[in-house]
């Protein structure tokens, strides 16, 4: 069974985007909580841990086929910049999918997947350290008025925690059928094989008779 890790993608002593009273630490905690009631089997990171910490939890912990999440606000010096975008580093499929699910449920403008080197820093932690696969979900633009009001309006925070959730559950059914289906024919092969080993021993006992 696949593992699913969350990050709220601020620690503890580590404030994040800054706008007036909006603290994105405090903003993405939140959704995480929000995002917790909703999947309360996934693995969630303590809020004490840096970045460096937090890899090595995930990485301490998962396997390669499990999966992460981390979760922040995005900010730039263009207020006018606005709606959610999903970081990637191979292939954009998981980003797709959570840069649209969250759009859809936050009601703010789709942006994408987007490759990490279009990222300030040009290159995230989160997905080249992992071992296992990974995304960056930015889920709107704190520096952005009308992106503000939403994810700190009624119902902003549950909108995007049941966005993340949806994406979950969106990519890894589809994967859950194909293991299925493997572990289906696997278990056909198996029972095959003991239905060959059975014809042939009663064969084998039928000539040992006559």
């Amino acid at each position: 069974m696949r593992n699913v890790f969350i990050n709220a993608g601020h620690f503890a002593n580590d404030p994040g985007v800054v706008v007036g009273t909006a603290i994105e630490r405090d903003i993405v905690m939140r959704v995480r909580d929000g995002v917790k009631a909703l999947l309360p089997s996934a693995y969630y990171l303590p809020d004490d841990l840096n970045l460096r910490d937090s890899i090595a939890w995930v990485n301490q912990k998962s396997d390669p086929g499990d999966f992460a999440v981390d979760i922040h606000l995005n900010a730039h010096a263009d207020t006018s910049v606005r709606g959610t975008e999903a970081y990637y580093t191979e292939t954009p499929r998981y980003a797709e999918v959570f840069a649209n699910k969250v759009s859809q449920h936050l009601q703010v403008p789709n942006r994408g997947p987007k490759h990490d080197s279009l990222t300030y820093v040009g290159s995230l932690g989160w997905l080249h350290q992992l071992k296992c696969p990974s995304v960056v979900v930015e889920l709107c633009y704190l520096s952005n008025e009308a992106d503000r009001a939403k994810i700190l309006g009624t119902g902003g925070i549950e909108a995007a925690a049941q966005g993340i959730a949806t994406a979950i559950e969106t990519i890894f059914p589809e994967e859950d059928v194909i293991q299925k289906k493997i572990s289906l024919l696997t278990r056909l092969i198996q029972l095959y094989q003991q239905l060959i080993e059975l014809l042939k021993g009663r064969e084998e006992n039928k000539s040992a008779k006559q």
